[in-house]
């Protein structure tokens, strides 16, 4: 679980689930990364993070929320997270669904394209989840 100081910044429901109109998550803000949240996190260990995520078998099982945040990667204090904002146990489709989402955050929230070594951010996904990318002690 994410510190509560962290809890400013990420939604703690949300309303809509199983979109599949890619207008529509678009205007409600899923699948789009936010860069803001958690101090920055080293991004060789995130990249690294996101490989490791890519490369597991079988469905991520998220305990009940609303957010409910599980660590699923941390090295050398650089965490990525995955959340589950519904009332209910969820299981997302698969690992590298997880991955991607990550990755998404990468790509739009490099430090905002000014410190290229370090990354911050979440991004919400279909089905009420989201993936959190920043510093911890681990």
């Amino acid at each position: 679980m994410l510190p509560k100081s962290y809890s400013r910044f990420f939604f703690s429901k949300l309303t809509l689930a199983n979109i599949t109109d890619s207008s529509r998550v678009e205007r409600r803000g899923f699948k789009t990364a936010h860069c803001e949240g958690p101090d920055p996190a080293s991004i060789t260990e995130i990249r690294e993070g996101i490989a490791y995520l890519a490369s597991l078998g079988g469905p991520p099982f998220l305990p009940k929320g609303p957010g409910s945040c599980s660590r699923v990667s941390c090295s050398w204090n650089s965490a990525i997270w995955v959340c589950n904002d519904n009332h209910d146990t969820l299981v997302i489709g698969n690992w590298p669904d997880v991955a991607r989402s990550a990755q998404r955050i990468v790509d739009a929230c490099l430090e905002l394209k000014i410190d290229r070594s370090r990354v911050k951010g979440y991004s919400i996904e279909p089905g009420n989840w989201r993936v959190v990318i920043g510093h911890t002690v681990c």
